[in-house]
């Protein structure tokens, strides 16, 4: 009866109500936790006992905290705090670990401290205790305050519902805005003993300067201190690596840190150039920076200890450096982290140059080496670049800076492609020893160009063969720009120019016609020029038939593949210069006089070599795919007329261009039934008779 009088009372002071299924719950949740925090004060020595038993209650886990606020803020009571502190670290298991129920209840009761009253005096007071055991407890409120005190980035949230709707709820925890009221006195705390925390709470420092980095991108926030926290935590990480001293930094952990800091350049570029030039070895280390635990390779100093080099690779001593590349040992880590998504991007913006530098650096080996081609090949494809130029798991124009790089400040950008590209070129001429390079060289208008190559270096936008991956990821960043500035209606007129006047390699040929056959209009001025070259004609031939799509890589994403499938499914990446130029001239488009002049100018090449020679007849050959004698109207057994081009006889050579013709055809048959399968063609009954026969006499 008591009981029950209790009770009422409690409904009719709208404590509490009766539920229709008679029980009694609180009219609110505050009163709920009052109830909850009020029990627990009345435990003594149970009390870490009874919170390990309902730690995985969420409602008593707020009621922790709240507790944890209690005796926070009566200082008589810091003492109790820290004794619950204490005897939930001694629960451990059979592995001599902390359990998992006792450091929820600790991530609970350190979740208080930021929620409490007068926060800055209190983490004065409570800094020793957050800092002993190596900073376990700093570290594990931080950790805490990342998730409890923040929100689900929105802005992020919103661009992954329009890329991945199946994604938002990754993101939303992945990406996390700070609630200010509680960072601040934390962040004041944090920079006022910036020293001593970068040592305790590394990577976690690294997570709050990226999340305030997007709040700078969202509403133009300015965190110089929180930068300033960043950098100096990637400054002692960049030492612990040089001086080989395990930390338990995992690779991601170095990512992390490397990145926020890189992040920063936008609080301190000065400071964060100096530091990424360091790590590329491009400028010389200060006092402290090593200790003797380095290895020479940090101090520059290189001795080959193998009795004749590493296979046919010799370095002199004293060991040199290549122009653009760097002086010393690089920093793998940072390396990994430049490379790694659009962190650079901010660096670039107000360094330009200097971030220029850092990715060649990064991209060039050292020491310097110098090939015997008497030894075998294995690992010339490399000759010059570092291993970071061919580690991307994933060859495409998104997977690294280039693309950002164009899209900021594009001259900038194909400087840096240019002299990336032809320092590959030039490296691969040292090492190919099957076949002299070609040389091209032809008037573009204002001055001569000149490239070099082959047909490995022309298709090295579509696949790196023999080349660096991260050359191939360059060339495709540029097609990309160039498409995205197409599609806007946009000038490529001065970055053509570009090209033409400081390119040496001849893969931005390939790079140039893959374009010029999507928006033929650019052979009317920009790529004109390229028209009268017939070496290139040649080259694109070879690259169509050779061509076998992007290198996948490992673990694509079903967005990613959808990309490069898009990517290599491209108009023009299974059809021909030639055969596009054929059509152009045949359907009497505005290329067509340009194309005449074209057939005119080899006849005249043609007229000046010793008759009968067959380079004379090749070049008259090509020079009659843009007669207009040499096409005539004809009907087909279907009763539609087309145009079919004929040789002159003078010109023809039967036997070979059977020959020719038959390998063309068996050389494009998988390509062809390719297509037709990946597109769920239908055929005809006599179609299918057709594929069936030519499939079995592939070989013959």
């Amino acid at each position: 009866a008591g009981d029950e009088s209790a009770a009422a009372n409690l409904i009719r002071h709208r404590v509490l109500h009766r539920t229709n299924d008679g029980r009694l719950r609180f009219e609110h949740e505050l009163l709920a936790d009052w109830s909850r925090v009020m029990r627990l004060r009345t435990l003594d020595a149970g009390l870490v006992s009874f919170m390990l038993s309902h730690i995985e209650n969420p409602p008593w886990m707020r009621s922790m905290r709240l507790l944890s606020q209690y005796l926070l803020e009566r200082n008589s009571d810091l003492d109790r705090w820290r004794q619950i502190l204490a005897e939930c670290q001694s629960e451990m298991d059979a592995d001599g670990k902390i359990k998992s129920d006792a450091l929820n209840v600790i991530d609970s009761i350190l979740e208080g401290v930021p929620y409490s009253s007068n926060v800055q005096t209190l983490l004065k007071n409570l800094k020793p205790t957050l800092f002993e055991n190596n900073g376990f407890l700093l570290k594990r409120m931080i950790r805490r305050l990342l998730r409890a005190g923040t929100l689900p980035d929105f802005v992020m949230m919103d661009r992954f519902a329009k890329l991945n709707p199946e994604l938002v709820d990754h993101v939303s925890v992945q990406y996390r805005l700070p609630r200010m009221v509680l960072w601040q006195p934390v962040l004041s705390f944090l920079i006022a003993n910036k020293d001593e925390i970068v040592g305790y709470v590394p990577n976690e420092l690294a997570e709050i300067a990226s999340m305030f980095s997007r709040i700078e991108s969202y509403f133009g926030y300015s965190w110089p201190l929180i930068a300033d926290l960043a950098i100096l935590n990637a400054e002692r990480l960049l030492r612990i690596e040089t001086s080989h001293t395990w930390t338990g930094h995992d690779k991601k952990s170095y990512l992390t840190i490397y990145d926020a800091a890189l992040r920063a350049a936008s609080q301190l570029p000065d400071r964060v150039a100096k530091l990424a030039m360091k790590a590329c070895g491009r400028i010389e280390w200060e006092e402290g920076d090593l200790d003797e635990n380095s290895e020479e390779g940090w101090r520059g100093d290189w001795h080959d200890r193998s009795l004749m080099g590493w296979n046919g690779r010799y370095i002199p001593n004293p060991p040199e450096a290549w122009e653009d590349g760097p002086r010393r040992k690089v920093s793998r880590h940072f390396s990994e982290a430049w490379f790694a998504g659009d962190a650079p991007l901010v660096l670039f913006r107000s360094r330009t140059d200097v971030a220029c530098e850092i990715t060649l650096a990064f991209l060039l080996d050292w020491p310097k080496a110098y090939i015997d081609q008497q030894f075998n090949d294995y690992g010339h494809d490399l000759n010059g670049f570092s291993h970071q130029a061919n580690d991307f798991s994933t060859v495409f124009w998104t997977a690294a800076p280039f693309i950002h790089f164009l899209r900021q400040n594009w001259q900038s950008g194909m400087d840096l492609i240019i002299r990336l590209v032809n320092f590959a070129t030039d490296r691969y001429e040292e090492w190919w020893r099957y076949e002299a390079l070609i040389r091209l060289s032809f008037s573009n208008g204002r001055s001569i160009t000149a490239w070099k190559g082959n047909g490995q270096v022309y298709t090295t936008n579509l696949f790196h063969h023999n080349m660096p991956q991260a050359v191939t990821i360059a060339l495709m960043a540029l097609e990309r720009w160039m498409d995205e500035r197409l599609e806007a209606d946009e000038s490529v007129d001065e970055a053509v120019g570009m090209i033409y006047e400081r390119a040496t390699s001849i893969a931005f040929a390939g790079v140039l016609i893959s374009i010029g056959k999507r928006y033929p209009e650019l052979f009317l001025k920009e790529l004109r020029p390229l028209l009268f070259v017939r070496e290139l004609y040649e080259l694109d031939i070879s690259a169509v038939l050779n061509f076998r799509g992007t290198w996948l890589g490992l673990n694509v994403s079903p967005d990613m593949f959808n990309l490069i499938r898009a990517w290599d499914d491209l108009p023009g990446r299974r059809s021909t210069l030639r055969d596009a130029c054929v059509t152009w001239f045949v359907h009497k488009t505005q290329l067509r006089p340009i194309l005449a002049e074209v057939c005119l100018v080899w006849r005249s090449e043609a007229a000046l070599l010793p008759e009968g020679t067959s380079k004379r007849l090749e070049k008259l050959r090509w020079a009659a795919w843009f007669d207009d004698s040499c096409y005539k109207e004809v009907q087909t057994p279907e009763g539609e007329r087309s145009v079919q081009f004929e040789m002159p006889v003078e010109l023809q050579e039967v036997q070979v261009q059977e020959e020719l013709s038959l390998r063309l055809k068996l050389m494009t048959l998988p390509i062809r039934y390719g297509d037709i399968l990946r597109t769920q063609q239908s055929l005809t009954d006599k179609e299918l008779a057709e594929a069936w026969d030519q499939l079995h006499s592939w070989d013959d």
